[in-house]
């Protein structure tokens, strides 16, 4: 009875771990059927709150200190970082089905300009921070303009699609999607599920294999690929949404045709339809 409290009193110190190797070492504690002694249980329990524990020491209460941020090309003065359980902006927390009056004052600055658009069976506002390459996108619900969609813009190869555009209504479809989009474009990268992204990221390369979070590529050849943020995330802090509904968010990467670059990063909600 006392080797089994030992066990469950380590593994519970593991339940703030979220690395690779963290949940390796679980596993390994699990499968062991020895006799553990205190002493065994002192080293692993030191082991645990050093090597295991979430740093909050770091810029903004992150595991990472501004220098060691930089040295990532991580933007420092528009810290965006992406888990599947927080969403923040200089370590202030923001989510899509916030309204555009509260996204922007999290923000801190105007937006500088609107774009009002038509989707499918949706109307929507784009409010764009062009100094910054944000976009934020909102349907309206309630009467609120509620935020749906927040997209990081690094790039957006439009020239390819413009020879391709075999009639006037496409061209107009092509050049709409350059207004549709920021006056400059992000700087540095963002963090997501606590590795870097940026411009200069290659995805499937790099960035998949070294993601806590698991993202998959949508269809071969595409170059989208996605993470779902299901169970992880408390979605009873959505406003003006009903469990029903059946809202999720999900995390979309659009990369260059040749994978090797990333052209934006983009955090929606949108109705689950599984």
């Amino acid at each position: 009875m006392k080797i089994l409290f030992i066990v469950m009193g380590i593994l519970s110190l593991f339940t703030s771990c979220s690395g690779k190797k963290e949940k390796l070492l679980i596993k390994n504690i699990v499968i062991m059927k020895i006799p553990i002694n205190l002493s065994v249980y002192l080293i692993v329990l030191f082991f645990t709150l050093t090597a295991c524990g979430e740093r909050t020491d770091g810029l903004y209460g992150t595991r990472y200190s501004r220098s060691e941020l930089e040295e990532m090309g991580v933007n420092t003065e528009h810290l965006f970082i992406f888990d599947g359980d927080k969403i923040s902006y200089n370590g202030k927390e923001f989510w899509p089905g916030m309204s555009i009056e509260e996204v922007t004052e999290i923000f801190g600055e105007p937006y500088t300009r609107t774009y009002k658009g038509k989707a499918f069976f949706h109307e929507y506002i784009t409010y764009f921070w062009d100094d910054w390459g944000v976009m934020v996108s909102t349907q309206l619900r309630d009467s609120i303009q509620t935020v749906m969609m927040v997209d990081i813009r690094w790039n957006l190869t439009i020239g390819k699609a413009l020879e391709l555009a075999n009639d006037d209504d496409l061209r107009d479809l092509v050049k709409s999607m350059k207004e549709d989009n920021p006056k400059t474009y992000f700087k540095g990268n963002i963090l997501v599920g606590g590795v870097p992204l940026g411009r200069m990221t290659n995805v499937k390369k790099d960035f998949m294999e070294e993601n806590e979070l698991l993202f998959f590529e949508r269809f071969e050849g595409e170059g989208i690929v996605e993470y779902m943020v299901m169970d992880s995330y408390d979605y009873t802090k959505l406003k003006n949404f009903n469990i029903e509904d059946r809202y999720i968010f999900y995390y979309t990467i659009l990369m260059s045709t040749d994978y090797t670059k990333t052209e934006s990063f983009m955090c929606i909600l949108n109705k689950y339809y599984l």
